[in-house]
């Protein structure tokens, strides 16, 4: 019994005896406070690894402050290129037995009409991609519409500014989305857009 009693306390006395020390410790070093002193690697350690980033796709204008000067644009920037797929009338072949084809390509009323109501978010991605820039030109949209009235190919002729911006990603986009009237037979459609 008395042993039990010494031990305990020998126990208790050594646990506050480290619980003092460290309480000590801590009251004069403070080690949660900087002393000034920095931490550096070895000259030969070299740069950190990148890390891999999901970036994300913003199709809104950038935001400029007051104080930020539109780009200044080179000839390369402004200079047309096209971009996008092949777009040119399938091939057809003709059965005569069966009384000929069925289908007609869209007159031009129709391919107007679908213009007028479906490009707002054609003009919207060009205007996104032009910002605050200067920039003045054509853009011309080709489109591949199938009989059911669907785009299945594009092709875009721009400034190389507006590539660089990302604007093909966004306006193959919506070019895709437009609902054509279904006449039954492809038509390759031709949509300007003028950019003051």
């Amino acid at each position: 019994m008395v042993q039990e009693v010494v031990r305990g306390f020998l126990l208790g006395l050594i646990f506050g005896a480290v619980l003092g020390a460290g309480g000590v410790y801590a009251a004069l070093e403070r080690p949660w406070q900087s002393n000034g002193k920095t931490a550096s690697a070895p000259r030969d350690a070299g740069p950190a690894a990148p890390t891999k980033r999901k970036r994300k796709h913003r199709r809104h204008r950038r935001r400029t402050s007051a104080y930020d000067a539109p780009p200044v644009l080179t000839a390369a920037d402004r200079k047309l290129a096209w971009k996008g797929d092949a777009v040119s009338m399938p091939v057809k072949s003709l059965d005569m037995s069966a009384g000929g084809s069925s289908g007609r390509s869209m007159n031009a009323g129709e391919i107007n009409d679908t213009i007028k109501s479906d490009s707002d978010s054609v003009i919207r991605c060009i205007a996104d991609a032009t910002g605050e820039a200067d920039l003045a030109a054509d853009v011309t949209l080709k489109m591949l519409v199938d009989g059911n009235g669907r785009v299945r190919k594009m092709r875009m002729r721009a400034p190389q500014y507006l590539f660089d911006q990302g604007v093909y990603r966004c306006v193959r986009s919506a070019a895709m989305s437009m609902g054509f009237p279904a006449t039954g037979d492809y038509t390759v459609v031709t949509a300007p857009f003028t950019l003051n």
